[in-house]
């Protein structure tokens, strides 16, 4: 008797249907290699053009003890400077968990106050550095231009720009080490016109860290990335009255803390305009809540000692 045999199974090759497959899922790979390839290059191009940006010289020898009317700087967004912000903001971090005080002074000019040390009288009335308040006047007894520069210091910082001091432990009884302060500004350039901010540490008087970013002009100015920072005290505090403008910030039930928005090199501009309006003058949110979505770079951290 003879018997057929057949084979069964795969014959070693693909059918039209798994060629056409293959062929299609080929295809779209090397598409969206070729897209991602143009963004990178389109990216590369139009977001990380560097600047040359005309400023006072008083204000670069402050800002950089810069001997220029000239700082190169990205124009945003940009997200190679967006790295560097981030660095930054870790080293806040890391300076404020280190910091016995830390206190948030507004001011609409240059800081010309970064002082190694401060001077506490071993003598007489004893000085407590328990608010914002305190913690100026105490400043202005060490260098007196102090009054001068810095005028918010509770509430929403409603000028343009601010400064951090985060004071040290001390072995001497008659002195306060200053462990860092932090300075942000914005400034208004013509040549080429727009808004040049910058985020700037400082040890004994020196630069040590920084970023900077330029907003190409779109209408906007720097005070429109504001408050850049908001204080909320312990709630107990409300027993004082003290008008709507500081009471709505008593809320803090245990611990008192700040808000604070850094300029965001990530994003194209310094304006956003929020999808709700929120109003009333004992709503402490209708003093920032247009800072909600202009930048990722968003801090909170501790006011203490606890007012």
């Amino acid at each position: 008797m003879k018997h057929s045999h057949h084979k069964t199974g795969s014959t070693g090759g693909f059918t039209f249907i798994e060629l056409l497959i293959a062929s299609a899922i080929s295809a779209l790979v090397m598409a969206t290699g070729v897209m991602v390839y143009m963004a990178i290059a389109t990216n590369s191009r139009s977001h990380s053009s560097v600047v040359e940006v005309t400023l006072d010289q008083a204000t670069l020898q402050n800002y950089y003890n810069l001997d220029s009317t000239v700082v190169s700087s990205y124009s945003a967004p940009n997200f190679g400077r967006s790295a560097v912000a981030n660095a930054v903001r870790e080293l806040f971090y890391r300076d404020a968990a280190k910091a016995s005080a830390v206190f948030s002074l507004g001011r609409s000019g240059m800081n010309t106050v970064r002082p190694y040390t401060l001077s506490y009288p071993t003598t007489g009335e004893r000085v407590r550095l328990d608010s914002a308040d305190t913690f100026l006047t105490f400043l202005t007894t060490n260098q007196a231009d102090a009054a001068t520069v810095f005028t918010d210091s509770r509430g929403d910082c409603t000028t343009n720009n601010a400064s951090i001091f985060m004071l040290g432990s001390s072995d001497s009884v008659g002195t306060v080490p200053v462990v860092a302060v932090y300075d942000i500004d914005f400034v208004a350039a013509t040549a080429p016109a727009g808004i040049y901010a910058s985020v700037k540490r400082y040890f004994n008087g020196s630069l040590t860290d920084y970023y900077d970013i330029f907003y190409p002009d779109k209408g906007v100015t720097g005070s429109s990335f504001k408050p850049v920072w908001v204080g909320f005290e312990m709630a107990s505090r409300v027993a004082m009255n003290e008008g709507s403008a500081i009471d709505r910030f008593k809320l803090a039930p245990k611990t008192p803390f700040y808000l604070m928005w850094w300029p965001d090199p990530g994003v194209s501009d310094l304006v956003h305009t929020p999808a709700t309006t929120v109003t009333g003058a004992t709503n402490p949110l209708s003093a920032y809540y247009q800072m909600g979505g202009r930048t990722s770079l968003v801090m909170a951290y501790p006011m203490f000692p606890s007012l």
